[in-house]
């Protein structure tokens, strides 16, 4: 009996580490915007997302083997939930000291791996540091059957506070996006140097790492018992 308890008390602590752990996320990936565009890599963010970056127009900023794309990434919106993202890094800078823009714009389109209708939130945070100009970030979202939305976050003139924001709408399969980055400085210098962007799902989507740590606590957990039945023979 004492065997037994001994087993059932391991093996409760194992299945307890393999799904209540916390959630943990291998390395970052990072690439080129240029070569995702070229390669017409699909980008996985997690939540059953994936990415597909499409188009890039610069006036007077970054070119596009300059700006670099990091991903997953985790968010938390305003609202409290969970956004699986990507960011997005540049220079994406004015001249000190007189008055001068940029504007650039990524193209993609947001989708559910499954192609069921999850999406059901998007997310844009943009940090800067602003001195007598503004940074904003505006995106055009387009959903098949709908019309168009348009939300963005700013940094305004003498201000290094980024400005999360967040739009909400119904579940969808897909999402097409124009991610326009402007800068503008009158006086000072206007610095942004990464966007992070966000979806959040209507459903749970279990995290690679949980799935390996159940996998292994399973594993575990019939090796313990194997080992306690010849133990039992002996």
């Amino acid at each position: 009996m004492k065997r037994r308890s001994l087993f059932l008390t391991i093996a409760a602590g194992i299945l307890a580490w393999g799904t209540g752990a916390p959630e943990a996320h291998a390395g970052s990936m990072t690439s080129l915007l240029s070569t995702l565009i070229a390669d017409g890599t699909e980008i996985n963010i997690g939540g059953g997302l994936q990415v597909l970056f499409t188009d890039y127009n610069s006036h007077e900023g970054p070119a596009a083997n300059a700006v670099t794309i990091v991903w997953p990434g985790l968010f938390t919106g305003p609202g409290g939930q969970t956004n699986y993202g990507f960011n997005v890094e540049g220079n994406f800078n004015t001249i000190a000291g007189g008055l001068s823009s940029l504007d650039s714009a990524i193209g993609y389109t947001v989708s559910s791996i499954s192609g069921a209708p999850i999406i059901t939130n998007a997310y844009v945070f943009a940090s800067a540091i602003v001195h007598g100009g503004i940074a904003t970030v505006t995106d055009t979202l387009t959903i098949p059957g709908r019309s168009q939305m348009v939300f963005g976050s700013s940094v305004p003139a003498a201000s290094n506070t980024p400005n999360p924001n967040e739009i909400n709408f119904a579940p969808t399969a897909s999402i097409g996006v124009v991610k326009d980055i402007s800068v503008q400085s009158a006086t000072g210098n206007v610095s942004l140097s990464v966007v992070s962007q966000g979806y959040s799902t209507s459903v749970a989507v279990p995290e690679p790492s949980s799935m390996a740590l159940l996998g292994i606590g399973l594993s575990g957990l019939f090796t313990l018992r194997r080992l306690f039945r010849r133990t039992l023979v002996a």
